[in-house]
Order: C-alpha cells, then sequence, then structure tokens
C-alpha cells in the first residue's frame, strides 16, 4: 500500500482547519473533524484511492457496478443508518486494521465519542465530490441533512471527509489514524522479510 506524501500534507492541513461538531449528533464524528487516537493524541493523515468495486447486501446500494463516488456514499450511509439503530459496529469496522487487531469491540465501546447519540435522524447523507489520492484515499465533499425535533430540518453542506480504501474496501475511521496504520505495516513487512531470511 503507497501513500502519496503530497496526499498527506494536503490533509494535515485540512484537518487543522476542521472543528469537531459535537452540537450535531455524535454520527457526524465519522465524517467531520480530527479521529484521535486516545493513546496518541495524534489527527488523521490522509491520502489517495483505488478502483471501483461492488457492493451488495444492502437496500441503499443499486445492484450494479458502483462507480466510486457512489461505492463510498454507500459505504457511509450504511455505518451511518447501523448507528440509527445504535449499532456501533459498522464504525468499528471503518477503523484501521492495527485497531481492531489490537482493540475488541468492547474496548472500542468504552470511548464517549463512540456510544454518545444525541437527539436528531440522518434523513440523507450524499457525496458531492470527490478529490483523490493515487491509489488508497479520497477527500469527499458531501452534503447531510438532519431532522430534529418537530420535524426541523437542518442541511450541513460542503463537509469535508477522509476515506481510505483499507482492505478492498472504503472506510472513515473515527479512532484509528493513518500514521499508526502505515507504522503497523511496516512492522508487518519486516516480520515477513525476517521469517523469509531465516527460511532460506
Amino acid at each position: 500500500m503507497h501513500y502519496e506524501t503530497y496526499g498527506v500534507n494536503i490533509m494535515k492541513n485540512i484537518y487543522k482547519n476542521i472543528p469537531l461538531v459535537s452540537i450535531i449528533f455524535s454520527f457526524l464524528l465519522i465524517f467531520i473533524g480530527c479521529s484521535n487516537d486516545t493513546s496518541n493524541k495524534e489527527s488523521s493523515e490522509n491520502t489517495d484511492v483505488a478502483t471501483q468495486q461492488e457492493i451488495v447486501d444492502s437496500s441503499y446500494i443499486p445492484k450494479e457496478l458502483l462507480t466510486v463516488q457512489d461505492t463510498i456514499q454507500a459505504s457511509l450511509w450504511e455505518a451511518m443508518e447501523r448507528l440509527l439503530y445504535f449499532d456501533n459496529s459498522g464504525l468499528y469496522e471503518n477503523e484501521f486494521s492495527y485497531y481492531t487487531d489490537e482493540h475488541s469491540f468492547d474496548k472500542y465501546l468504552t470511548y464517549a465519542q463512540i456510544t454518545y447519540h444525541a437527539p436528531g435522524e440522518v434523513i440523507s447523507l450524499e457525496v458531492d465530490s470527490l478529490e483523490m489520492f493515487a491509489h488508497d484515499s479520497a477527500l469527499a465533499w458531501v452534503t447531510i441533512e438532519l431532522k430534529f425535533a418537530e420535524d426541523k430540518i437542518q442541511e450541513m453542506t460542503e463537509q469535508r471527509l477522509i476515506v481510505y480504501y483499507h482492505n478492498d474496501k472504503w472506510i472513515k475511521p473515527t479512532i484509528s489514524v493513518i500514521k499508526n496504520q502505515l507504522e503497523y505495516e511496516d512492522l508487518i513487512r519486516q516480520a515477513e522479510e525476517a521469517s523469509n531470511w531465516e527460511d532460506e
């Protein structure tokens, strides 16, 4: 997996300007603001994008080969739709593998930003445009509609978020960060090389 330094620097600059949106619906933590690893307190860094993939078993997704933009939108909506039923496993499945390999789902549920649910309901999410970075990540601009009490609707436009193509799917991490994932992959690569050397 190759992440472009250029893309990472762009994302660092973007993330410095994105505040946490705590007053609207905890669901938006997977879309807006910085993803913080509680052990490292690091901001998410970002990079690139991949090819099209076909997603099935979701009523929201057309039964046809999707564009990258459609695929990302479907993936984001699936996680948010599960949150509507207080199912946080969708968020866990959107974390990098270094985190899920080392932390159980039960541990994941101990973080306040994962378990807190504010009043409101997401009724619409649309990816308006994408800026691609090589093969593994993209900057997505999304519009989100929220429905509150007494049928009050709030539209949030031009929301920026970073998504990654990781383990054959698009994800938007909430807790885990790209820096730790790259270090994790490097350790795995070193271990594999050492094992191959010993076998020779």
